[in-house]
């Protein structure tokens, strides 16, 4: 019973992430890589083509997406990525995400 008590206020202490701003973070993350590479196939193919390759390229990146979030969620509210949490919610290109990993 002592045991129980000292684990439940030690993992209390913590300091957690929050997880709505981890969820905004995954999401803009996964946007935009799922994105990066999605655009070069689709224009890498015949311009009548791309219409319907954009359509399956983005439920095919729902489909994942919901599939990974709280996973995502999960790993970045445990580890309290502050910096990178920060820095994936403000990125707005590929290449600016990229240098998050710096």
């Amino acid at each position: 019973m002592r045991w129980a008590l000292v684990i439940l206020v030690a993992v209390s202490a913590c300091k957690k992430g929050d997880p709505k701003k981890c969820d905004v973070a995954c999401r803009n993350y996964a946007q935009l890589d799922f994105w990066h590479g999605a655009d070069k196939r689709i224009e890498a193919l015949p311009a009548d083509q791309r219409e319907a390759a954009r359509k399956t390229e983005l439920a095919t990146f729902q489909k994942n997406l919901e599939l990974g979030i709280d996973t995502c969620v999960s790993k970045c509210v445990d580890a309290n990525y502050d910096k990178d949490v920060s820095c994936w919610t403000n990125a707005k290109t590929y290449e600016e995400l990229q240098k998050c990993k710096d």
